[in-house]
């Protein structure tokens, strides 16, 4: 339960604290701010271990080989993640990221694993309320509709990568997370390279803000306990809790965001219709799985 928790209030800090640095001070540069969060990542990983809080086995070709497809997925998590953020206000962001449910029963369907019609329903109501909240959200775009898709479906791959990568290669969550930071950071820097960010970084105006600067580091710190929170949950909990937790968190997210981030489009009726729908939603399917769950025990 503490886990979860961590990784709720986690989640949410993160989204927040990345609409700041995105929107208050206008950084538009996913590599650059994906970059920072690596680098401190694993300057606070190799601290850990140097002051023997944890211990990291020699890293060989091998176990940064096995991190490769974990690596891609979240890779492109992050970056959809981070530009649809920018693109859409957070209640909507929030409300759209709830078809991450409909990808991993559809994904689950396909491998086998059958789920029951009142789960699919909640999931086509949560979908639902996301597309209405969508419709009415003038400050979004088609292209963060799009980069917002295509988030949850590497958020479905890379959550079930991550069960798959411990087994295979026998490391800790840190030493997981170690691995992919270390595989992520090459891509990352060509990236940079490609989409030109460097010549802009030079002539962003902010950089030598104070306020800038802390959010960013913030930012940096809360991205890497959040990946942190998301292998130990995936290796202490079952799948039945993380899900119940991520679904509470998509609610605070879409009423905090509501409050912190608003603007004169969230009083239209049917913007308020669907993050209502998408709330409500969020809360019947945790309830269909604590229920589902007790009936099991």
């Amino acid at each position: 339960i503490t886990v979860v928790a961590a990784y709720g209030a986690t989640s949410i800090a993160l989204t927040m604290t990345n609409k700041v640095v995105m929107s208050m001070y206008s950084f538009s540069f996913e590599m650059s701010l994906l970059m920072v969060q690596l680098i401190v990542g694993t300057i606070a990983i190799y601290w850990l271990k140097v002051v023997g809080a944890i211990a990291i086995p020699p890293l060989t070709t091998k176990l940064l080989t096995a991190c490769i497809p974990l690596t891609f997925w979240f890779f492109i998590y992050v970056i959809s993640g981070l530009s649809s953020l920018r693109a859409l206000s957070v209640p909507t962001w929030a409300a759209m990221r709830r078809i991450t449910a409909l990808c991993i029963l559809v994904l689950d369907h396909v491998g086998g694993k059958k789920a029951d019609w009142s789960i699919w329903a909640s999931v086509w109501m949560m979908i639902l309320g996301a597309f209405l909240a969508a419709h009415a959200d003038l400050e979004g775009n088609l292209l963060g509709y799009i980069l917002v898709g295509v988030n949850c479906v590497s958020s479905a791959q890379y959550l079930r990568e991550v069960s798959k990568t411990k087994k295979a290669t026998g490391l800790s969550e840190l030493g997981v997370l170690l691995c992919t930071n270390i595989v992520c950071m090459p891509f990352t820097l060509a990236c940079m390279f490609v989409w030109g960010e460097f010549p802009r970084l030079a002539a962003f105006t902010n950089a030598s803000s104070v306020g800038f600067q802390f959010w960013l580091l913030v930012s940096a710190l809360l991205a890497g306990l959040l990946n942190y929170l998301v292998f130990l949950s995936a290796t202490v909990n079952s799948p039945l809790t993380t899900s119940i937790a991520g679904q509470v968190k998509n609610v605070f997210s879409s009423l905090w965001g509501f409050f912190l981030f608003p603007s004169l489009h969230e009083y239209d009726p049917w913007y308020l219709l669907g993050i209502a729908l998408g709330l409500a939603a969020s809360m019947w399917y945790g309830w269909l799985k604590y229920v589902s769950f007790n009936q099991k025990s």
